[in-house]
């Protein structure tokens, strides 16, 4: 499973993104950026102005999309059994 990749303007469209999200990707969701703002404040070293304003109005603090991928096991020409991803 990888976080799906998105262009800078739905990077940055914070909740409204969820409209645009192709329904066949799992998501996680949430409107309380609150929560995202509470961890990142326990590293408060790194908790500086910018990061502020990212957890606000980007995408990934209010919901994330991910891609699913599969694998497929298949065996090798030496007949060992190996697994790759179908992606």
């Amino acid at each position: 499973m990888t976080l799906e990749t998105v262009g800078v303007i739905r990077k940055y469209i914070s909740y409204m993104d969820i409209n645009i999200s192709m329904p066949i990707y799992y998501n996680l969701y949430t409107l309380n950026p609150l929560h995202s703002m509470r961890a990142l404040a326990c590293h408060y070293t790194q908790f500086v102005w910018y990061r502020k304003l990212f957890v606000l109005f980007s995408r990934y603090a209010y919901f994330n999309s991910f891609n699913i991928h599969a694998k497929k096991q298949g065996r090798d020409e030496n007949g060992k059994l190996n697994c790759k991803s179908t992606a």
